[in-house]
């Protein structure tokens, strides 16, 4: 891993254990100082693998807001435990719909990205409405 993309994925980290109001404030003194970096680190805020931290409720919310389908192309492009983690945590009806999009269905490799993409923002909405908490923490919160 080269030096750039570690110094981007620990800001990354950092940011995403602040508090939503201080992460805006944070991210808008550094588009001042390098615009540039900036985005590229707020490209890395989200990273799929959260989704992991998901509780039985935020979950519930999470699937009314993304598509099993979209979900499943998305998923095409990550880590296979992340959907063991779906497949375990959803309806065998639920799971069975996701196994297909995910490993049946074959599709151009642009949409899975662009799947990806659309999950990425969907969550990110998610958790700035407050609906899901992805930090490694949120059991200590009350």
């Amino acid at each position: 891993m080269s030096d750039k993309k570690l110094a981007v994925d620990i800001a990354a980290d950092m940011l995403n254990g602040l508090d939503p109001e201080q992460k805006e404030k944070v991210i808008e003194l550094m588009k001042e100082k390098d615009p540039t970096m900036t985005a590229e680190i707020v490209d890395h805020l989200f990273k799929v693998e959260s989704l992991t931290l998901l509780t039985p409720k935020m979950m519930s919310d999470f699937l009314k807001a993304v598509p099993l389908k979209v979900l499943g192309h998305a998923l095409k492009i990550e880590d296979r435990r992340i959907a063991d983690f779906f497949y375990q945590n959803m309806s065998a009806r639920m799971a069975e719909d996701l196994r297909f999009h995910l490993e049946e269905e074959k599709i151009p490799k642009e949409k899975a990205f662009e799947a990806h993409r659309v999950l990425k923002k969907t969550c990110e909405k998610l958790i700035a409405e407050g609906a899901i908490i992805l930090r490694h923490d949120s059991d200590k919160l009350v």
